[in-house]
Formats: structure tokens, sequence, C-alpha cells
């Protein structure tokens, strides 16, 4: 038991929390999450539990603003596939850098014949990146900034128990929203770098994709936020 005798500020909080946090090694860090892809050379999946990843198309890797990723060229044809799990809790952690202000879709959570989707982050605009859910038929979104050729990093929880979605922009929680169910259940495959119905393609880059199977706290987040920044 750790007591003060006056209010700690926020940042005394934080400091607080992350000193148990190493003490006891309570939190989760990349290590923990189930399928991880760095994006920096090729589609490794480093994750705990890793799916097979497949490639379709030329998807380019290198060092774009001093930060190794993936690239794709607005092509239906180009993308990145892997199996989707379905946990019941779970958040998904990426850094998009849109290549210019048309309306794209970067990942998506679909059918294995890519035609239905659950889950869909799309650029919207030159300011805005939008994360539809289907929860359960109809689609509950959450909205974040953007910036054209910026890298800006996202995370999104999903919790198929109590139907609340959650968006984390730059380490921080921006907007979340409530549907009455969930359609993900029916759902099996992860696509990179395009929409999953086959409507939009993503013209811009990907980084450190991970997905974790747990709802991650504002402090995991931000660490994830910290970790890969770099």
């Amino acid at each position: 038991i750790i007591a003060f005798q006056r209010n700690l500020t926020n940042p005394e909080k934080l400091e607080v929390y992350n000193y148990l946090n190493a003490k006891w090694m309570t939190r989760v860090t990349l290590k923990n999450a189930i399928d991880y892809l760095p994006l920096a050379t090729n589609a490794t999946n480093l994750g705990t539990n890793p799916q097979t990843v497949t490639t379709f198309g030329t998807v380019s890797y290198g060092v774009v603003d001093g930060k190794a990723c993936a690239g794709f060229p607005n092509s239906f044809g180009t993308y990145l596939r892997f199996p989707y799990t379905n946990p019941e809790k779970f958040t998904l952690c990426f850094w998009l850098r849109p290549g210019d202000a048309t309306y794209y879709t970067a990942i998506s959570i679909t059918n294995s014949a890519i035609s239905s989707p659950a889950l869909q982050v799309d650029t919207i605009s030159s300011t805005q990146v939008r994360v539809f859910a289907a929860l359960p038929n109809n689609w509950n979104f959450v909205t974040g900034s953007s910036a054209v050729t910026t890298w800006t990093h996202y995370a999104v929880t999903i919790n198929q128990i109590t139907f609340v979605e959650e968006l984390y922009v730059n380490g921080s929680r921006v907007d979340s929203t409530t549907g009455t169910g969930s359609a993900l259940g029916t759902r099996d495959t992860f696509v990179l770098g395009k929409d999953g119905s086959g409507a939009r393609a993503y013209f811009g880059q990907i980084r450190q994709f991970a997905v974790f199977n747990t709802i991650l706290t504002p402090y995991e987040v931000r660490d994830i936020y910290l970790a890969t920044i770099d």
C-alpha cells in the first residue's frame, strides 16, 4: 500500500503508475501482441500466436520520413492478408501515412471472400480517419485526426461483450461509440492495403501493426505509441 498526504496531479499519478508497472511487470507490451507485423522490410508476423501472412501484388518496403514501413500503391491487387481469430476483446495498434486526401481504406476485417467487411479503417479526408465497426448490422464509427503525408499512430479497441469501440490518436483517447451487438464473429480475415469489399484500395504507408487480445488501458496505448514512434 502506498499512501500520499495530498492529491496527486495527473503527471504524478502517471509517474507512480509507471513505477509500479515497471516494478511488477504487469503492463502489456509489444511482446504480448498475438499478431505483430513491424512491416519494416517484409511481412513477417512476430506475434505470440502468429498467423501466416500472404502478400498479393507488390508491397514495397522502405524508409519514408525516417520510418521503416510498407507501401501500398492504391491497387486492388496489392495487399496483405492473414487470419482474424475473433477475440472477444481486442486492440489494434498501427501507424498510417496517407499519400493524399482521397478517401481510402487502409485496414479491414472481412470474410474470406473479401466481400463483407465488419471493420474498416478509412482515411476519409485530408484531416480525418474514421474507424467503422459493424456493431452489429449498422456501422458504428469513431473519428480521429489525420494529416496527408504525415505519420499518425492509432489504437482501436473493440469489446464484443459490451459492444464499445474506442479510438486513440497519438496515444490519447479521442472518441468512442457503443453498439448493440457484433458482426465480427462471422469474419475471419485481416486485410491491410485495401477495404474488405473491393470498393477502395489504399495509397500510402503502414507500419508497426499489432493485434492484442485484450483492451489496452490508456497507459498501455501510450506505451505502445511511444515504443513505436521511432
